[in-house]
């Protein structure tokens, strides 16, 4: 009851301060979302009983609404949502319609949930101020995850990572983390005051320290990739390879036999049940392709629908109701060429603005910060080539993020600092 209570009192308070300014709720919600293993743990009361992420999400989309804020939003952000919307009906379309009848509905509540999700981050994110909250708010979540997630795994190992492994994927819960690397590096690389910089190393060195243990090929991939790009960030190159030089010795330095054994032996299947069990999928995906290529099998229904698809040859390294690791195969599989259409057309849509700032060095903070973001929404897209969860992925809230700061960066902003 004392929890319940605190819990109560806590979101009360965050909604009466979003009345006045939106991002407050948005960034609780985030947080709820994003720290999920360990809040749940302390405050179970707040999803089971208060529901606190979907109650703040009800309610600020109500805010947006009755404030006018969607008639205020840019072309390009009302593109992209039109694109997510359009996906979001092909997802409800092909879970009634699709050949395979489709996977429980709680697909369906997920991502519906993201394109909430989204639509709040588009419309709350307004000027330079409510942005660099954002960023603030995003790297102490990811600092306070990443740390309790090591001291987890430094007590208890990976055979238990998260206190509740039911809510986290450990490859996912790596590859996020390894994908928002950049926004600690645009603070190593832009800020001018001596705290902001440590706080970005902290969390660069905690990220490393993380992903590497977690012996996720993908996400240890993604983080080379994520700290390569981070050179086109920086103006200083000189500070920037001296930071690359450090990671990179901490990282060989926490690389172990184990982990260097797990990463060869995909270049035999055979030797590595888990390569193995994603060639499956993916073949499996394929084949469903070809039996409903329109709709695909339903929202959800890969893993009910493995086993009649999956390769023979390929069955004795996998069992029945696997999913894909792949979102791209998945969403492709299950949707159909309609919801995968829908979909790459929201990410292409998205992303849009990254190819600008490509050929154009950012010269303001705020400019480079929007960049940071875009290249975090890269990286994570690449490591989702081998993951599963193309209806509940921190990428929608990622991508929100980066349109609502190329909105403020160009001045497109709801109103005025």
């Amino acid at each position: 009851m004392v929890s319940l209570g605190i819990a109560s009192l806590g979101v009360s308070c965050f909604m009466m301060k979003s009345l006045k300014c939106p991002i407050v709720g948005y960034l609780l919600m985030l947080v709820l979302i994003i720290a999920k293993p360990y809040i749940y743990d302390i405050f179970p009361e707040m999803y089971t009983v208060l529901h606190g992420p979907l109650v703040l999400g009800g309610f600020l989309l109500g805010l947006c609404v009755l404030t006018g804020a969607p008639s205020e939003l840019t072309a390009r952000s009302l593109k992209t949502f039109g694109w997510l919307t359009g996906f979001l009906i092909v997802c409800w379309l092909t879970h009634a319609l699709g050949e395979g009848g489709g996977g429980p509905h709680r697909y369906l509540g997920e991502i519906t949930n993201m394109w909430l999700l989204f639509f709040i981050g588009i419309c709350v994110v307004r000027n330079s101020s409510d942005l660099k909250n954002l960023q603030y708010w995003l790297s102490a979540t990811f600092i306070f995850v990443a740390a309790a997630a090591y001291y987890h795994y430094r007590v208890l190992g990976w055979e238990m990572p998260l206190p509740s492994r039911r809510l986290v994927d450990r490859n996912e819960f790596a590859s996020t983390l390894a994908a928002v690397a950049p926004l600690f590096m645009y603070l190593i690389l832009t800020a001018k005051s001596t705290f902001p910089r440590s706080i970005g190393i902290f969390g660069v060195i905690l990220i490393i320290i993380c992903v590497i243990p977690s012996y996720s090929r993908g996400a240890f991939l993604s983080l080379g990739i994520a700290l390569a790009l981070c050179s086109t960030m920086a103006q200083d190159k000189k500070a920037y390879f001296i930071v690359l030089s450090v990671a990179a010795l901490l990282g060989a330095a926490r690389v172990s036999s184990t982990y260097i054994e797990r990463i060869s032996s995909t270049v035999d299947y055979k030797e590595e049940a888990s390569a193995a069990g994603r060639i499956a999928t993916y073949g499996a995906a394929i084949y469903m392709v070809r039996s409903a290529p329109i709709l695909g099998v339903g929202v959800g229904g890969f893993n009910d629908n493995f086993w009649n698809y999956c390769p023979e040859k390929y069955r004795q390294f996998c069992n029945p109701g696997k999913s894909v690791h792949n979102i791209y195969l998945q969403v492709l599989s299950e949707t159909g060429i309609l919801g995968f259409t829908a979909f790459s057309a929201f990410l292409l849509s998205a992303l849009a603005p990254l190819r600008g700032m490509l050929t154009r060095r950012p010269e303001s903070s705020h400019e480079m910060l929007a960049y940071a973001f875009g290249i975090s929404c890269v990286v994570l897209l690449f490591s989702y080539a081998f993951l599963p969860g193309a209806y509940n992925s921190f990428i929608y809230p990622l991508l929100a993020s980066f349109i609502a700061s190329v909105s403020v960066t160009q001045g497109k902003s709801v109103r005025n600092d």
